[in-house]
């Protein structure tokens, strides 16, 4: 018995090196020590302050002060992580220190300071200091660039905003400056690929949805916020995961039809059944849509009294672009009946009647026919006379 529970004393004691083992390895992964940093050669003023600027490093990758002060603790391992809901900032702050964009240019760790201030204290009036005014435009004018090409590449390309259209199988380049720092995450069944700044792409007759998202040049950590319960330290963050979706559509046909009648009046209001799917004219008499298909079955669907059944099927060609006129024929609406034949026999005895045809589309008031009978009574009357 004594010999097991002497047994049981060396497991836990081997388990409990092996706990602190791992515990000590991870607090030791996470603590902030052997920061390579040295003070920046120039810094950034405001109305009021000239804030030090510092180029710092942590395992290979840069770190940033948050806050604004004019004098940092710059003993680092006074520092622990903190995530982004205990601490004043929003985790969108982490698409605008990518350093992999400017990584080795001088003035770039001066430039992402200002640009991440800029975004959390809107209300300053940031200036690159400088003695002489040409350095400073010099200064300015390299900081405007840094900032349009992080916020560019921030926002994604300039197509990510508009449906592509394509023809079959046919090889389409769009171009955008900063393409190099994405990749294809998902290409939907396209023919898809990166070449330097173009996007190649080619693919059957469909509706697709390109995804692309930011490369990441080296893994980073999920939590990368660092504070002393004063500064706090933003280190160089893996790209948060964004998805830039291109829309694109191969094989479209844009179709205008023109509603006219026989008269070749304008039919506004004018609804269809195309393809299944209900479209009705514009005032000007007019429906545009997209389709893929190159059969149009088209067929009236709203009721109209004084026009006949349309319904036709429509083969188009391969051009991108087909305006179709529909003439929609008029009902026959002449009919000799009773109430289109007036006879008017003036006097009784005489053996001629005098026949008026009125037509349809042309309405005689009571008063007007009273008046053309009296006036052929009187006619009458004077040639016998």
């Amino acid at each position: 018995m004594q010999k097991m529970s002497h047994e049981k004393g060396n497991m836990k004691k081997i388990l409990f090196l092996i706990i602190t083992f791992f515990v000590g390895f991870k607090v030791q992964a996470l603590e902030i020590k052997n920061v390579y940093y040295r003070k920046d050669t120039g810094n950034i003023c405001d109305e009021e302050n000239k804030y030090p600027i510092y180029y710092m490093q942590y395992n290979l990758r840069h770190m940033y002060f948050l806050n604004l002060s004019t004098e940092y603790n710059l003993n680092f391992e006074d520092y622990y992580l903190i995530s982004f809901e205990d601490s004043p900032y929003t985790e969108d702050i982490k698409y605008f220190a990518a350093s992999d964009i400017y990584s080795g240019e001088k003035d770039y760790n001066r430039s992402i300071h200002r640009l991440l201030w800029e975004r959390l204290y809107p209300d300053k009036k940031f200036n690159m200091c400088a003695t002489y005014e040409v350095e400073r435009i010099e200064k300015e004018t390299y900081y405007d660039g840094v900032k349009e090409k992080i916020y560019s590449i921030y926002e994604g390309p300039t197509f990510i905003k508009e449906t592509l259209y394509q023809e079959e199988n046919t090889l389409y380049e769009y171009e955008y400056p900063y393409l190099k720092y994405f990749k294809i995450e998902d290409s939907d069944g396209l023919n898809a690929v990166i070449q330097n700044n173009k996007l190649l792409v080619s693919g059957e007759i469909g509706k697709y949805k390109l995804v692309l998202k930011r490369k990441v040049s080296q893994d980073g950590f999920t939590d990368i916020l660092y504070t002393d319960g004063t500064n706090y330290l933003l280190w160089y963050p893996k790209v948060i995961d964004k998805n830039y979706e291109v829309d694109i559509v191969i094989g479209n046909k844009t179709l205008t039809l023109t509603t006219q009648d026989s008269d070749k009046k304008i039919l506004p209001n004018i609804c269809f059944d195309i393809n299944n799917v209900n479209y009705c004219s514009d005032e000007n008499g007019l429906i545009t849509l997209d389709l893929l298909e190159n059969d149009v079955s088209i067929k009236l669907t709203n009721f109209l009294e004084e026009y006949e059944m349309y319904e036709e099927k429509i083969e188009l060609f391969q051009s991108r672009e087909h305006i179709i006129t529909l003439n929609i024929k008029k009902k026959d609406i002449f009919e000799e009946d009773k109430e289109d034949i007036v006879i008017v026999n003036p006097i009784p005895e005489s053996k001629e009647d005098i026949i008026i045809e009125v037509e349809d589309t042309f309405y005689i008031s009571k008063i007007l026919l009273y008046i053309l009978i009296c006036a052929v009574i009187f006619l009458v009357r004077f040639k016998k006379m």
